[in-house]
């Protein structure tokens, strides 16, 4: 409940700062990741790392530092075929920055995107219910705290037979999901974990 809260919060105080200091600084970031971003680097095409993208601005950081959301939707968006040029796509969360994206995205805002742009999205949350879940080959975002509380969110697509890529992740060899959440808690030791099922409507 409490941590609910503490996200609904975090999305108004997003929002609020976006009207307030935000909208200039967005059309400026999209005017310079427009102008030094080709369309045939990523478009199209899945983005394994966000480390690439320290020259791509989001907020006051760039999509290196905290942009684990923005390139989650964009693999989600690829693998529906429904991708979106990049520089766009970042310009639709600049409103979610968290303080202006010293702490990524607002946790509530990529479900809302992604059912904005089409998708049907369900949210498992606890180490109980991640760990039992079966996904049934559908397309995936993890999302999980740290110990020293810094965020991530991964993409998994699914392949066939029941493996998927976790792509912008602690791995990406092609697992089965049960592979994938075991290793994730040997490696990561997640505080807290959501898997957020993705499904095209």
């Amino acid at each position: 409940m409490l941590l609910q809260f503490l996200f609904f919060a975090a999305d108004k105080i997003c929002y609020i700062l976006y009207l307030l200091f935000g909208r200039k600084r967005a059309q400026k970031n999209f005017c310079h990741n427009k102008n030094i971003l080709s369309d045939n680097r990523v478009n199209g095409k899945f983005i394994s790392n966000q480390k690439f993208f320290g020259n791509i601005r989001f907020g006051i950081k760039n999509v290196a530092y905290g942009g684990c959301a923005i390139v989650a939707a964009h693999n989600i968006l690829t693998a529906a075929q429904k991708g979106k040029d990049f520089p766009i796509l970042v310009r639709d969360f600049e409103k979610s920055a968290l303080i202006f994206g010293i702490f990524g995205v607002s946790p509530r805002f990529l479900s809302r995107y992604l059912e904005k742009e089409g998708f049907e999205t369900t949210k498992l949350r606890g180490k109980k219910f991640v760990t039992d879940f079966c996904p049934m080959g559908q397309n995936l975002i993890v999302f999980y705290f740290r110990k020293d509380l810094s965020a991530h969110y991964a993409a998994g697509i699914y392949t066939s037979k029941n493996r998927y890529v976790f792509l912008n992740s602690h791995t990406s060899k092609p697992m089965s999901y049960a592979e994938y959440i075991k290793s994730l808690y040997e490696k990561e030791k997640p505080l807290y974990a959501c898997i957020l099922t993705i499904k095209t409507v």
